[in-house]
């Protein structure tokens, strides 16, 4: 099934960034938390009631993403006895996200986590998102992943048209 596919889509809800910089669509039976962890960055989360979870976080531009996702990968590493991580790329909305995917034993389930990182709209950007896959053996139609998948590929767009609006409006001042 294709990310972003309407029936999944039907289902969610859409978050707006205050300075509407950016949005994403989440599970109607979900909720969101806004947090800022310093003084240029910020980040939303969008749990869900079975405790899977997505994360946003906006850096500035200049961070050194790699580093960023590492230290992402260092915390869970020192949380969870033999997590086991892979090298991931994956490319979602015509972005390639660069990270790790991390997978480990919580609670006798196994977990799967990713950490993505990348820059756009004079951001750096860190989506890290948590769960596993009782959904499917729930019976639900859509694992978590597919779910996930989901809400980047919502957030993803929503910054292309965020960085195809800016650019019309500076060919706009420019053309006056």
């Amino acid at each position: 099934m294709p990310i972003g596919h309407t029936e999944l889509e039907a289902d969610f809800k859409e978050y707006i960034d205050g300075a509407d910089r950016y949005r994403f669509s989440y599970p109607k039976n979900w909720f969101v938390q806004e947090a800022i962890w310093d003084t240029d960055v910020r980040a939303v989360t969008a749990n869900s009631p079975e405790g899977y979870f997505w994360i946003l976080a906006s850096y500035p531009e200049s961070i050194d993403l790699m580093s960023t996702a590492k230290s992402v990968l260092e915390l869970m590493k020192g949380e969870y006895n033999h997590l086991e991580e892979t090298p991931l790329e994956r490319r979602i909305a015509g972005y390639v996200l660069s990270g790790f995917e991390m997978n480990f034993y919580y609670l006798d389930l196994v977990n799967n986590a990713s950490v993505l990182a990348l820059k756009k709209n004079g951001r750096s950007w860190i989506i890290f998102h948590q769960g596993t896959d009782m959904l499917k053996l729930l019976g639900e139609k859509f694992s978590c992943g597919d779910v996930f998948d989901a809400i980047t590929y919502s957030f993803l767009t929503s910054i292309s048209e965020r960085a195809e609006r800016d650019q019309a409006e500076r060919n706009q001042a420019v053309g006056r």
